[in-house]
């Protein structure tokens, strides 16, 4: 009885650990504006709370006038180079889109997917591996109407199927 108890508790603790290095919360909800299904896949839930938005020196929001990512063409590299053509075809077709949270200075803290109607049949691991990457490299620049003066968050979406489609046009 006790061999068997000790290989569950061994099992959980594995599994809990496999799972917690590389798993991403899945939400799945309908759009109250298009009634399209949003399968969304967050990589940091702790994230996804209400957080402090950019604010002025008289603690007002800061309007935020645009982003880029700093190298498009690397993001681009990095997806056709891990991605088979067909798992490509995948995220054009079910509109994928990164969810980005960034901090002012641009570095991202989340980069999370988000999928409508369908879920793109790409392993997940891929995505992880996408998401880690793009923490780990890439920044956003943030154009902001003031100057920031507080810890804060920014939310930015960025359509991937049409940098993609775009790319498999040319």
């Amino acid at each position: 009885m006790k061999k068997i108890f000790r290989i569950i508790v061994f099992l959980f603790v594995f599994t809990n650990l496999v799972f917690s290095q590389n798993s991403f919360r899945r939400i799945i909800r309908v759009s109250d504006f298009s009634g399209d299904t949003i399968i969304t896949y967050h990589d940091n839930p702790e994230l996804n709370q209400e957080l402090p938005r950019p604010r002025n020196s008289k603690g007002e929001i800061v309007g935020i006038y645009g982003f880029k990512l700093s190298s498009e063409e690397d993001l681009l590299e990095f997806v056709i180079n891990e991605f088979t053509k067909e798992e490509i075809r995948e995220l054009i077709n079910s509109t994928c889109i990164i969810k980005f949270i960034c901090i002012p200075n641009g570095e991202i803290k989340s980069a999370s997917f988000e999928f409508v109607n369908k879920e793109p049949d790409v392993c997940l691991d891929k995505l992880v591996l996408l998401s880690r990457t793009i923490k780990e490299n890439f920044t956003l620049n943030v154009e902001f109407g003031e100057d920031v003066v507080n810890d804060a968050y920014i939310n930015c979406s960025y359509g991937l199927f049409l940098v993609l489609k775009r790319k498999m046009l040319e």
